[in-house]
This record gives structure tokens, C-alpha cells and sequence, in this order.
């Protein structure tokens, strides 16, 4: 389901950056392209959602989203560091809050056993 791949990309960024500081994270390459690499699956998958269910839920970024994406694969060695930690911080937790009420409304449960933690860092056996 492509809600609960945007949901898992959203927990996977903010996991990635829990406990690190800006310096911490303009200084590791490796975590930098992890939440790059998933900020591109959100606006990838983001364009997959059938325009019923995005008309459906005006309150979540869509367009914000999938234009992030295009941003990031235009200008990837160029983009703006800070836009990027910004977005990280302040925009990724209330997105995930808001796919997380769109599941919810949908009756899509967040801990099926297909491997999605229900919360960061939560472990998941398979």
C-alpha cells in the first residue's frame, strides 16, 4: 500500500536523525543520502496516489511533498542544506502525523506484520 510506504519513509528520516545535531548530520555522508534517498520515495510514491484520495485529504502536503522530491533530484549537490534540515525538523513530523490520520480514516492499519515499525526505532520480527 503506498500510504504505508510513504509513512515508513517518513519514520525512516526521522530515525535517521534522532539524536544528531546539524553538524553532526551535514558531517555524516552516508545518513545524509539515507534521508535524501527517502525524501525521494515520498514524492516518487506521492505520485502514485490516486488524485480521489489525495482530494479526499487537502490537509496533508502532497504537492509539497512530491515538489520536495524534484527538488532534491534537480539540485542535488546544489540544494540548500538548511532547507533540507528545516524540513527534516519542522515539516517530516507533522507529515507523519497527518499520513498516519489519513491510514487511520482509511481503516489501513499501521501494524500489519508487513515490516512497517509502528513507531521509530520500534523492532520489527519477522
Amino acid at each position: 500500500m503506498f500510504l504505508k510506504d510513504i509513512r515508513y519513509a517518513a519514520l525512516k528520516i526521522l530515525r535517521y536523525v534522532e539524536n544528531v545535531d546539524f553538524v553532526a548530520f551535514i558531517q555524516d555522508e552516508q545518513r545524509m543520502d539515507a534521508v535524501i534517498h527517502n525524501f525521494r520515495r515520498i514524492g516518487e510514491t506521492v505520485a502514485y496516489l490516486p488524485v480521489k484520495l489525495t482530494d479526499k485529504y487537502p490537509a496533508v502536503e502532497w504537492k509539497k511533498a512530491k515538489a520536495f522530491h524534484y527538488i532534491l533530484i534537480g539540485r542535488y549537490f546544489g540544494f540548500d542544506i538548511d532547507t533540507l534540515w528545516e524540513t527534516i525538523q519542522l515539516d517530516v513530523p507533522l507529515f507523519l502525523k497527518r499520513i498516519e490520520a489519513v491510514l487511520a480514516a482509511e481503516g489501513i492499519s499501521v501494524d500489519s506484520g508487513e515490516g512497517f515499525p509502528a513507531v521509530p526505532g520500534e523492532e520489527v520480527i519477522h
